[in-house]
């Protein structure tokens, strides 16, 4: 009896089941039909038997699952991928990385299947053509005339092992109808049994750059997390494996197939879920009643579900979101999921607004800020501009967050789509701040003159933040692995040379009694953008120690609001203790939201709590903008109104949203379209008013683009931002 590896594929979304599915928490990670996840049930169904003999299985996994893949399936090998590619480059993947004579049986994890034994049975039938160098399927035997599935039409009945005649895509009804009185067609499972090397031999001949991206990222793939090396793994074409080599192979003979019945289904969607789920006679889940209905599937995490009079049809009340979906329109779930999947609720916003917006950011600012951010002469990205051509530089000084935030800028610029050469505005401003502004041991100084002489050479944490910000994201724009290497070295440099005993870092190196949440606030946005540049869960455990801070230090729940300042025990500062920003409390808002999107951790309430009370500021005001600065109690104490808060507002209403929809975040985007961006030339913002709406500002800052494009993304891409 011959030894098989099981390869279990846990890639995907599950876009089809939310919003019991989501992208933190997909449905191979929930418990759909049994007591343990898809994931687990999927291992414990690959175990050895009486007619099989199992090792160890390898699952298959985004990086950012991880931790699930762990809690599901702990003693499993594990190869991560650091984004998705379909299903051809993972199986290249996982084939290159096994021995070149073992058996490998290509198992999805969203399967449920009733008869273990029959499914063992059928492996069992099918290794001798596997280790004969044949790619072996196995094919379901049809029940009914499914459209959901593909087929697979066979030319002979009634063998173990048949030969395949071909693939083909899913039906319509009457094909499908069709399929099923000739008893020669199979539902293609997606499960797939052959040697490795028979598998690479196959990939080399019909997906020879599957094979060379895949062969790069294994080559390059991590010792601690094996996870695939990412500018490899971007080289391999996305593509399925029935497309890339079953389907070609098949023509030339060399796929079989096992029929097999075992009570397959795949729970691709509410419908499979709600037949599985009656098939194996189980319940409502959670707090749920049904009365006089009929195939209803019912499930709540918390509120109460009254289901009356209803049929054919699944009440899904999960992470925040309500579905209700008539059973044979389940496919149709998938198109409203890719609609709400992204970061907030971006791609709502009316298309005449979304156009508005990319035309000011594409055709306007960034063609504009491609032209004067960058000191040609001298080097650097400016620190302000005039408001009036020729747009000189106004400041006799650089700050290095700025050059960061710029670099940021330029690289999410270049992920939402722009044509420009964000490359050299990323490469040549890190090679400024490292040429100029780094002391090695030390960190990077805090200000310079612009012709490159150092003012401040104070070591700043505000700044080394927005620094590790600008690698994640020139990571995530250019694949180029040295700047997670850098990354990885600042942030032990901060420790290092910023850390305290007493949990968070000094402002400074200066040794003032001075703390501040802000600098932690961007820390946080930095470690949440390596994360996502990386799925590394190395940074979301340093992000999760600031978010704990923000619990334990610095949210005020007497007034519900951020303390801004504190001394060096983080007492309240005894003077600045009690001012309070409204745009920083919207900025901890949004980033305590995209924590708990990748965590789960519940942070709804602090971020409700910070939106509303940052929004009776604006009440105070009546000019629909929030001032820059109120004490504890909200009284104002600054009512000038600087842009960028009104920028990150935007960003927490396209989150935190209430009764009224997008309608606030609208009306954000058209007032500061109409004032803000309508006072200042084409591409450039008025930085600044006061309480009458009177322009106080005579440049332009740089470093608001950095606020304009974060804010302004999820209209955009939703899923970039």
């Amino acid at each position: 009896m011959a030894t098989i590896r099981p390869v279990i594929l846990c890639g995907g979304a599950g876009t089809r089941l939310w919003p019991l599915s989501t992208p933190a928490k997909p449905k191979q990670f929930q418990n759909l039909v049994g007591e343990a996840t898809m994931l687990a049930e999927t291992a414990q169904r690959l175990e050895s038997s009486q007619h099989v003999m199992f090792s160890t299985p390898l699952v298959l996994a985004s990086a950012k699952h991880h931790d699930l893949v762990k809690a599901s399936v702990p003693h499993a090998r594990t190869i991560f991928e650091p984004f998705g590619r379909d299903s051809a480059p993972a199986i290249a993947a996982a084939a290159l990385a096994s021995e070149t004579d073992e058996l490998l049986l290509i198992s999805p994890a969203d399967h449920y299947i009733a008869d273990t034994g029959a499914f063992h049975q059928a492996i069992s039938a099918g290794a001798d053509a596997a280790q004969n160098s044949r790619i072996v399927t196995f094919g379901v035997k049809p029940h009914y005339p499914a459209t959901g599935y593909g087929y697979i039409e066979t030319e002979g009945a009634g063998d173990a092992v048949q030969e395949v005649s071909r693939f083909v895509e899913k039906p319509n009804l009457n094909t499908a109808e069709q399929y099923l009185a000739s008893g020669r067609f199979l539902w293609n499972a997606g499960i797939f049994l052959f040697r490795a090397d028979t598998m690479i031999t196959a990939l080399e001949r019909n997906a020879p750059e599957v094979l060379a991206g895949s062969m790069e990222a294994v080559g390059a793939m991590s010792e601690d997390g094996h996870i695939l090396g990412r500018a490899g793994f971007a080289k391999a074409t996305r593509i399925s494996i029935d497309y890339a080599v079953l389907e070609p192979e098949s023509a030339n003979g060399a796929v079989c197939v096992v029929p097999v019945d075992m009570g397959w289904r795949d729970i691709g969607d509410h419908k499979a879920l709600m037949d599985a789920r009656a098939e194996a006679e189980l319940k409502n889940v959670g707090p749920t009643i049904t009365v006089d209905t009929h195939s209803v599937f019912a499930r709540s995490d918390g509120p109460f579900v009254a289901v009356i009079g209803v049929q054919n049809t699944s009440i899904i009340a999960e992470n925040g979101a309500v579905l209700v979906c008539d059973a044979d329109a389940a496919q149709d779930v998938k198109g409203v999921a890719q609609v709400v999947s992204g970061f907030g609720y971006g791609a709502l916003i009316k298309e005449p607004l979304r156009q508005r917006v990319k035309e000011w950011v594409f055709e306007k600012a960034l063609p504009l800020w491609a032209d004067i951010a960058w000191d040609e002469q001298k080097g650097g990205f400016k620190e302000a501009i005039s408001l009036r051509a020729p747009y000189e530089e106004t400041t006799d000084y650089r700050r290095v967050r700025v050059q960061a935030r710029q670099i940021y800028a330029f690289a999410h610029a270049s992920l939402l789509g722009w044509e420009g050469d964000a490359e050299a505005f990323i490469t040549r401003g890190f090679a400024y701040l490292e040429e100029k502004c780094f002391r090695q041991g030390q960190g990077f100084i805090h200000r310079l003159s612009p012709n490159g002489k150092p003012i401040d050479e104070r070591v700043d944490l505000y700044d080394h933040a927005f620094i590790l910000n600008a690698y994640g994201w020139a990571f995530r724009a250019l694949s180029d692995e040295v700047y997670l290497k850098k990354a990885m070295a600042l942030a032990q440099l901060i420790d290092a040379q910023l850390g305290l005993e007493q949990g968070g870092y000094a402002d400074d190196d200066t040794g003032a009694d001075m703390l501040r949440s802000n600098p932690h606030m961007h820390l946080l946005e930095a470690f949440l953008a390596l994360y996502e540049a990386t799925y590394d869960p190395h940074w979301l455990g340093r992000a999760q120690n600031i978010v704990e801070l923000f619990e334990s230090r610095f949210f005020d729940p007497v007034h519900d609001s951020v303390i801004e300042s504190f001394h060096l025990d983080w007492r309240a500062h005894s003077e600045l203790g009690h001012l309070r920003e409204p745009g920083h409390a919207y900025e901890w808002a949004t980033l305590l939201a995209k924590f708990e999107s990748h965590t789960g951790r519940d942070l709804k309430s602090w971020c409700r709590r910070l939106v509303a009370r940052s929004e009776m500021c604006d009440g105070d005001l009546g000019t629909d903008f929030v001032p820059n600065s109120v004490d504890k109690d909200g009284n104002v104490v600054d009512s000038n109104r600087r842009l960028w808060p009104q920028t990150e507002r935007l960003r927490a209403k396209l989150i935190m949203v209430d009764h009224r929809g997008l309608a606030p975040a609208e009306r954000i985007i058209e007032r500061i379209f109409d004032t803000y961006l309508s006072d200042a030339p084409e591409g450039l913002w008025m930085d600044e008013y006061d309480a009458r709406g009177e322009p106080l500002s005579r440049e332009v800052p740089a470093s608001m683009l950095y606020h304009m494009l974060s804010a302004l993304s999820p209209a955009i891409d939703p899923d970039c931002c």
